[in-house]
């Protein structure tokens, strides 16, 4: 009888401390996403846009800079997307600028979201939804001058529709 009485006390304070347990837990849950909200508000004015984007023929590589402008104090990670938005290429952690490598004759998508430390759990934590930016699309063209007449010649790049834009100025 005293080992039976023994386990229902032992199972009872069990119970016990994860009833006391969980008020708490939920409050401490309220508040965090309290602040998360708080911090989303802020964070929603931030603006990207793409500060570089350079070949170099002898490496073969664009080399690409993203710029991200903050009223507050946010780090951001910046996302780098396939040409379907699908894989992620790349991830860079920042507070204003992002740097990525990219492949010649490519197009990426690139996203930005804010992030602010957590002190408890001593990690950055995102407190703003994805933004998406534009494709940047790495395809080299050639150009030859033969006389009055000039030859473009564009690469094939995956997810890419045929769409020239040409701008001549006499």
């Amino acid at each position: 009888m005293k080992k039976i009485t023994r386990i229902f006390a032992l199972a009872l304070a069990f119970v016990m401390a994860f009833a006391l347990q969980a008020p708490v837990n939920a409050a401490e849950k309220a508040a965090v996403n309290q602040e998360k909200a708080q911090a989303t508000v802020q964070a929603g004015s931030f603006t990207h846009r793409v500060r570089s984007l350079y070949y170099n023929s002898s490496t073969k590589k664009a080399s690409l800079t993203i710029e991200v402008n903050s009223s507050g104090v946010y780090r951001y990670q910046v996302q780098l997307l396939n040409y379907n938005k699908k894989k992620v290429v790349a991830t860079d952690e920042c507070s204003l600028y992002a740097f990525f490598t990219l492949k010649k004759n490519q197009l990426y998508y690139y996203r930005v979201r804010a992030t602010s430390y957590n002190y408890s759990t001593g990690q950055y934590v995102p407190v703003s939804n994805w933004s998406y930016g534009y494709g940047i699309n790495t395809g080299v063209c050639t150009v030859k001058l033969s006389g009055k007449k000039v030859r473009i010649k564009t690469p094939k790049v995956k997810g890419v529709k045929k769409i020239y834009f040409v701008y001549v100025n006499e």
